[in-house]
């Protein structure tokens, strides 16, 4: 039996890097979506949600307000649809990137995004109707396994490109992760985050603080 090696090498990993940029790009959005939905839940909640929640649980909380969460969390949402229709078309107009190695981690993130954008459409909905009076009661957390799943998949798709086929050290994707995070930032009138501040806080938010990218 001949040993072989998954790595990308040349052209295939000039073409990884490309997607990883990319793909990384369109997490950053979501990063900006999140904060933004996330913020308006503490608003209307009161509390910040316990330490590593925003990384690996869901917020959930109960909505007795409805002149609150029509103050804060509809236009939060909005907001959210808005940007997962502009990452939509981002990641659409990047199919080129998807060649015939790479289609797993393209085709993950599409399906992410779609979940994404259901469970957003969901809640908004949901919370329009229950502000209207249109019913009693809202259970928003039905698609909330699905959107988690299909993320999942998306980011074990990445590490493997990542890490398995291009090799890329834990600095050099700092570094992607940075700039994915800097174009979101200018793109918001912002100015970029230098290399230390960037690294402290994706630290600090991998450790389970409560960290934010966009509300300077």
């Amino acid at each position: 039996m001949g040993w072989f090696s998954r790595k990308l090498k040349g052209r295939q990993r000039e073409e990884a890097l490309a997607l990883v940029h990319h793909l990384q790009g369109i997490l950053a959005y979501q990063q900006l979506a999140m904060e933004i939905y996330n913020d308006a839940f503490t608003t209307v909640v009161g509390e910040h949600p316990p330490l590593g929640a925003e990384v690996w649980d869901r917020q959930l909380g109960v909505f007795n307000s409805p002149e609150l969460v029509s103050k804060h969390i509809i236009p939060a949402l909005e907001k959210k649809i808005e940007i997962i229709k502009l990452m939509k078309t981002k990641h659409e107009q990047a199919n080129s990137l998807a060649t015939k190695k790479l289609q797993r981690p393209y085709q993950e993130m599409t399906s992410a995004i779609r979940e994404m954008l259901d469970r957003a459409q969901f809640q908004l909905d949901g919370f329009t109707k229950w502000v209207r009076g249109e019913q009693k009661f809202a259970d928003l957390t039905q698609p909330d396994e699905l959107e988690q799943l299909a993320i999942d998949r998306t980011l074990i798709a990445l590490n493997d490109l990542i890490y398995d086929r291009i090799g890329l050290t834990f600095d050099e994707w700092i570094a992607i992760c940075r700039e994915a995070i800097n174009s979101v930032r200018t793109s918001r009138g912002l100015a970029p985050l230098d290399s230390e501040v960037y690294r402290s806080q994706y630290i600090r938010g991998l450790q389970g603080e409560r960290v934010r990218f966009f509300n300077d």
